[in-house]
């Protein structure tokens, strides 16, 4: 059965009573997710780094979110061992609750990362995404926000000359 746009939205959560204070944040700042729950989807060091300095660059703090042990559902659970540069923003990692974490995001100016949870829960908000994918075709998993599929998200994939995009090997 096909289903009507409007029941395909991401439900939008109102975290305001969560308090956040102590976690000093800035005014302006993007949230980076470092978590990923599959190798596949894991942002490089590089690249995250890359990131954090073009977030600086534009007058905003990078806010660091995640966890570094992924629990994907399954028997396998993933350990990541980072090594990215986090002393140029604020580092969550590990610190805060799935709802502080929400409303953390809520505030941002913005999220950037690869497709993971974190993104994801982003959508429940109105800011915008930047949506990074290897293995998947983005239109499988970008968000419905506003009736409109990817409102608000821009998507990054790679090359067209990449013999095996959206693949998973």
């Amino acid at each position: 059965k096909t289903v009507s746009i409007e029941h395909k939205n991401y439900v939008q959560i109102n975290t305001g009573h969560i308090d956040i204070k102590k976690y000093n944040l800035p005014k302006k700042y993007v949230v980076i997710p470092s978590g990923f729950t599959a190798a596949v989807r894991e942002m490089n060091p590089k690249t995250f780094d890359g990131i954090t300095d073009y977030v600086i660059k534009r007058g905003y703090t990078p806010v660091y979110l995640g966890s570094h042990k992924a629990l994907t559902g399954t028997e396998l659970n993933i350990e990541a061992n980072f090594k990215c540069d986090y002393s140029k923003g604020v580092n969550l990692i590990n610190q805060t609750s799935l709802l502080e974490a929400h409303h953390i995001i809520s505030k941002s100016a913005a999220i950037v990362g690869t497709d993971n949870g974190l993104l994801h829960m982003a959508a429940m908000s109105q800011i915008p995404i930047v949506m990074g994918f290897t293995t998947l075709n983005p239109e499988l998993r970008i968000p419905y926000r506003n009736n409109i599929l990817g409102w608000n998200t821009y998507v990054v994939t790679p090359p067209k000359s990449l013999k095996c995009q959206g693949c998973q090997s």
